[in-house]
């Protein structure tokens, strides 16, 4: 696949599962989807987005477009990795500037944090995957983690 924008290849995972279901579909054609322009992608959005929005009876699920989808992912694997370097690269920019146009940051005045204290290594695991950062050492041992609330 040739990248947009002289920028890099983007890759996906897939699951082994997703695999298999893709190895499912008819393969009668070399097209997958009917006529798979952008335009007949874009309205089959359009209408699942019109048929969710009035299922939920929530209107502002019609203001959801592709791009919104891609600056959440963006945004969400930054504030999940903080690494912005891995962000870029999983989009496939070859200039950094490019993913910080794109990374909603979030400033808050708000310095609220959740505190825990771990004494064992498997506290300290547990308390590292469900996303706190390390503080600091007590005396007895105790070590005392944080994340934003």
């Amino acid at each position: 696949m040739t990248p947009e924008k002289n920028s890099n290849p983007r890759q996906l995972r897939l699951s082994p599962r997703l695999v298999e279901m893709l190895g499912t579909l008819p393969k009668d054609s070399l097209k997958v989807w009917r006529d798979g322009t952008l335009n007949h992608f874009g309205r089959l959005f359009q209408k699942a987005r019109k048929r969710i929005a009035t299922k939920m009876g929530n209107p502002r699920i019609q203001a959801i477009h592709f791009h919104t989808l891609r600056h959440w992912k963006r945004s969400t694997e930054y504030h999940k990795t903080k690494d912005l370097v891995y962000v870029s690269r999983l989009l496939g920019h070859k200039n950094i500037g490019n993913t910080l146009k794109y990374i909603q940051l979030q400033v808050s005045d708000d310095d609220s944090f959740i505190c825990k204290a771990a004494k064992s290594l498997t506290e300290v695991v547990g308390l590292v995957e469900s996303g706190f950062d390390y503080v600091c050492k007590l005396e007895d041992g105790t070590q005392i983690f944080r994340k934003r609330k």
